[in-house]
């Protein structure tokens, strides 16, 4: 898919701010050479004395502000994509050289593709579409967490008082065999919702979802935050919350190319650094009304709804990893996952498939 074909959607150019992740993967992706080192205007030195002592070669110069392109999708503005936005707002990624071209596309397959085609350097991304997408034959890998959870809650409107309710009538889904559209399935039949008894329609993500459900197209849907509490204020109802019935399953991960992180380890690792800093300036108490502000602008919300936000995601539910460290552990879940849906056949493939923490590691190890 072409990054023309999920402007439609909701593209966004941000012009003086940097963000996203593998900036140097643009060029690599469009099949343009990579970005050059910026170049030294002084003079070449003179050649030393002889039996003078060799001088130590200056360090290379770091890129200019904002100078470095980079290609950052991912599939929804939502609370979860924090930290991205903090890195963006508060220019950390600007400082590391990065300059942003933000895509929102309308499913994680989108994503994907994009990913894959090269109309995309860094993607977050569920990781079960990451798992399906290399076992077709994409050279992607996970390379960092994202969101540790998936606190959505099931908005229904305002006629909707039960799950017998629900019979007859139209869910919203971001694909077939998305993780949304099997966990509500899930949640639909602990509570007594036979699959047979309502349909899906391929709408996208919570914007998509919100407005399908205002628009009486749906009668209700998964719902991220701040959005969740913005329809309950205006009457709708919370029917469940997604984390009662599916605790601590991923919901999204860092994900790029795997060529373009081998020939360019130290701008993945800079990009890295510049969300994993954000991420840690999220979680600090001193800073949250400054990151309540950011939130509610960014996601066009009243201050209240984003400040119930963060008492949720940020002190309760702790939902990104302040070292963006994505374990084997985590990445056995979703592999568990598509095994339980039949999407992959035993023996299940092991972690290191998908997953390449080596950059991550070596940011960490760095301070």
């Amino acid at each position: 898919m072409r990054a023309s074909d999920s402007a439609r959607f909701s593209r966004r150019r941000f012009v003086t701010l940097a963000g996203g992740g593998l900036a140097w993967a643009a060029a690599a992706c469009s099949g343009a050479p990579s970005a050059a080192p910026a170049k030294s205007s002084a003079p070449a030195a003179s050649a030393a004395p002889a039996g003078a002592p060799a001088a130590a070669a200056p360090p290379a110069p770091a890129p200019a502000p904002g100078s470095i392109p980079l290609q950052y999708g991912t599939i929804t503005k939502t609370a979860w994509g924090w930290p991205g936005l903090i890195a963006l707002n508060r220019g950390l990624l600007k400082q590391a050289g990065f300059d942003v071209e933000m895509t929102y596309f309308r499913t994680p397959a989108n994503g994907a593709q994009m990913l894959t085609a090269g109309a995309l350097d860094l993607a977050s991304i569920n990781p079960e579409t990451v798992i399906r997408s290399v076992d077709n034959g994409a050279p992607l890998r996970m390379v960092a967490t994202d969101a540790n959870n998936a606190p959505y809650s099931l908005i229904v409107r305002p006629e909707i008082r039960s799950f017998a309710d629900i019979r007859g009538k139209t869910l919203p889904s971001s694909g077939p065999r998305e993780q949304t559209t099997v966990w509500m399935k899930q949640i639909m039949k602990a509570n007594g919702v036979d699959e047979s008894e309502y349909d899906f329609v391929v709408v996208g993500g919570t914007p998509e979802r919100m407005a399908a459900i205002e628009s009486g197209a749906v009668a209700g849907g998964l719902i991220g935050q701040p959005q969740d509490f913005q329809m309950m204020a205006q009457g709708y109802r919370r029917l469940a919350v997604l984390s009662e019935y599916v605790p601590d399953h991923p919901i999204s991960v860092h994900a790029a190319r795997l060529d373009w992180l081998q020939s360019k380890p130290d701008l993945a690792i800079g990009a890295l650094r510049a969300i994993r800093d954000a991420t840690r300036w999220l979680y600090d108490p001193a800073n949250k009304e400054e990151a309540v502000s950011l939130l509610a602008r960014e996601i066009e919300v009243p201050e209240d709804l984003a400040r119930q936000t963060y008492d949720m995601l940020v002190v309760q539910l702790k939902l990104w990893n302040p070292d963006l460290n994505l374990t084997p552990a985590l990445v056995q879940k979703s592999i568990d996952f598509l095994g339980s849906i039949g999407d992959l056949t035993p023996p299940l493939p092991t972690p290191d498939k998908y997953l390449d923490g080596q950059y991550v590691q070596r940011m960490n190890q760095a301070g």
